[in-house]
């Protein structure tokens, strides 16, 4: 699926649940030979929640900025980036763009 497809799978999730599902067939995608190329601390693990996911998405963010060349870890960064944002999104909107209660 192309990198418009993601987007458009993640645009259109309006729950947590459905951005960690979304995660979790974009990983289940990954061959064994495109995953060996990812450096050993950013090889994936099923995704579990939005905590695990933003987690995920900060250590490839970090150590995509310091390679700095388009790779399958810069791939696997930008998704989880945007994930991520997504996520945010969403909580942002349940919380009618203000901070959470409390």
């Amino acid at each position: 699926m192309s990198a418009f497809g993601w987007q458009r799978r993640l645009d259109d999730s309006f729950t947590v649940q459905e951005v960690v599902d979304v995660a979790n067939d974009f990983l289940a995608l990954w061959t064994a030979e495109d995953l060996a190329l990812l450096p050993a601390d950013c090889m994936p693990g099923s995704v579990g929640g939005a905590s695990e996911l933003n987690g995920y998405a900060l250590r490839l963010a970090h150590r995509d900025t310091i390679t700095r060349e388009i790779s399958p870890l810069h791939r696997m960064a930008a998704f989880f980036t945007k994930a991520a944002l997504r996520l945010f999104e969403i909580s942002d909107n349940a919380y009618g763009g203000g901070r959470p209660p409390g």
